[in-house]
């Protein structure tokens, strides 16, 4: 059953490996870092499998386990980063878009002169 886990585990680890590069990369394509997330999760759910039919993990496994975490972990915090910019990046949108509003209501005025109604 060990060797059951080995091409799993690799497989495991070069989707991984593949997933860091592309979230490392700054202008990546989300459709593909999602493609490359469901493709782990299949391999992740099949590793869950052979774990609860009593398989038991040797050290190198969970060694390659353990760097595979901290992998995760990176790309955990890039994308916590990358999220954080976005959402910043659409607030300012949101505030942008509030202000034009207040301002773009039809205001009468007087032959071209701008009465600010905020104030």
């Amino acid at each position: 059953m060990i060797h059951e886990i080995d091409p799993l585990l690799e497989t495991l680890i070069a989707k991984t490996d593949q997933l860091a590069q592309l979230v490392e990369e700054k202008m990546n394509d989300t459709e593909e870092c999602m493609a490359m997330l469901d493709e782990r999760e299949k391999v992740i759910d099949d590793v869950t499998l052979l774990l609860r039919r009593g398989l038991t993990l040797s050290k190198d496994h969970k060694q390659q386990l353990a760097r595979m975490q901290e992998i995760n972990l990176r790309i955990l915090e890039k994308i916590e980063l990358r999220k954080s910019d976005i959402k910043k990046k659409l607030d300012s949108i949101q505030q942008k878009k509030v202000a034009k509003q207040s301002y773009n209501q039809s205001i009468p005025n007087g032959y071209g002169a701008f009465f600010d109604r905020k104030k």
